[in-house]
């Protein structure tokens, strides 16, 4: 349909985080827990924590895939553009109650 198939599968990478470039048969998917999560609550901290994957990096790097999957994909601008705000989010979002628990 126009879009190019290696942008799509980059969207698995947003349930990935955990997984460490293994591929998500368990259909785990981290990048909507940690984005509806309480951050003054921390239900799922402990994850983010015990897995000592930097969330923020890791989320940072996703969007800045996503502005590339627009380029490549033009056809699909706007859904590669909501994932890379979604990306910007959990690039924050996803370790903050871990943050701020420091303080």
């Amino acid at each position: 349909m126009g879009g190019n198939l290696k942008d799509f599968t980059v969207l698995d990478a947003f349930d990935s985080l955990f997984l460490n470039g293994k591929a998500n048969q368990e259909a785990q998917n981290p990048s909507k827990y940690l984005l509806y999560q309480d951050p003054m609550a921390g239900t799922f901290d402990r994850e983010v924590v015990e897995s000592g994957v930097g969330t923020g990096a890791y989320y940072e790097k996703l969007k800045k895939m996503m502005e590339i999957c627009q380029e490549n994909s033009p056809e699909y601008v706007t859904l590669f553009a909501y994932y890379e705000k979604l990306a910007a989010v959990l690039t924050y979002k996803a370790d903050l109650g871990v943050h701020i628990k420091i303080f």
